[in-house]
């Protein structure tokens, strides 16, 4: 989980920083609303962050032997399983979907589920 949240953060800063460079992407002629373009980037990208964050500190609790990080653990990788999910739907439902994306996203989301599934359980 620590390792997949470090690489959800790494793409949040490259997603963040592609949603504030849009409009250099035009040159010398850019849409009139060049400025809302990468609104959506810049909050997903924001989103994505503390995603991460979220995923590698949860981990880490987790290895460190924190009271009650299991369950914290389990409802960090439940909620990003179910967010992936949503992700592979949204991908799919374009016009033209991207087979390779949806796949990757369905990857993540069974294993975020099957996270949430071992930490989640009892200890022995």
């Amino acid at each position: 989980m620590a390792v997949l949240g470090l690489a959800i953060f790494i793409a949040a800063v490259a997603i963040i920083a592609s949603g504030l460079t849009i409009a250099g992407r035009y040159g010398e002629s850019p849409p009139p609303n060049v400025g809302q373009l990468g609104y959506g980037q810049v909050l997903g990208g924001a989103g994505m962050i503390v995603l991460g964050v979220a995923l590698v500190a949860s981990a880490l609790a987790v290895l460190a032997d924190v009271r009650g990080s299991r369950r914290v653990a389990a409802a960090v990788a439940a909620l990003t399983a179910v967010l992936s999910a949503a992700g592979v739907f949204l991908v799919m439902s374009q016009p033209v979907p991207d087979t390779i994306l949806a796949s990757a996203l369905a990857i993540l989301t069974l294993v975020f589920g099957v996270s949430a599934i071992v930490l989640g359980r009892p200890r022995a």
